[in-house]
């Protein structure tokens, strides 16, 4: 379909063009392909979740992703970080879950708003990628369930966001020593002539 308003959205744009639109209003909008800004653990995540769907025969639901997350290593990362094993959450939601004898399989409005929300939240923190700690953190906030879920094992919105918050910086960290490591094969190995690197001094 065409729309008179086409929404388009980069990361290198600013994060305030994002936060004029509600999610309720963006639906009317152009359709915007970001699969691109996914990164391959989100990418599969999201593929994993139409698959848990399909078997449960419902459509895409925040939980069906929720559980694609937790299979994906980054989460559990964040959950050993927090000391919770990861089987006691996917069971218990697993147990909620059950078959919906739905058989469109299609995604959720509610799970494409925590897909376009932890991508606007991506674009804020001026990420390079949709990382799956985002998408976890959105589907958290966005279902009252998970949150209930995590609350009885003593995990609230704040222990979560600082461990994400954590994961970020350790991303950050390991890709400056990646750019580092890769900058340092231009290093010279032998001796430079100094006349080359010498530049006028005439004030010290």
């Amino acid at each position: 379909h065409r729309f008179e308003r086409p929404l388009e959205l980069k990361f290198k744009e600013k994060a305030s063009l994002v936060e004029l639109f509600a999610w309720d209003g963006i639906k009317s909008y152009k359709h915007k392909d970001i699969s691109n800004s996914l990164s391959l653990s989100s990418n599969k995540a999201i593929e994993k979740a139409f698959i848990l769907a399909r078997k449960y025969k419902s459509n895409v639901k925040i939980e069906h992703l929720f559980l694609a997350i937790l299979g994906q290593p980054k989460a559990k990362i964040i959950f050993g970080r927090l000391g919770v094993p990861i089987k006691s959450i996917k069971d218990r939601v697993l147990r909620n879950i059950g078959e919906a004898g739905e058989k469109l399989n299609v995604i959720e409005d509610s799970t494409l708003e925590v897909i376009f929300l932890a991508y606007n939240e991506a674009v804020k923190r001026k990420a390079r990628k949709l990382e799956i700690n985002l998408l976890l953190l959105e589907c958290v906030k966005q279902n009252s369930f998970l949150q209930e879920v995590l609350y009885d094992l003593n995990i609230d919105d704040k222990k979560l966001e600082n461990v994400v918050k954590w994961i970020e910086v350790a991303d950050k960290l390991r890709d400056r020593w990646m750019q580092f490591r890769k900058a340092s094969v231009f290093r010279p190995r032998g001796e430079v002539n100094r006349a080359m690197t010498s530049l006028q001094t005439p004030v010290l």
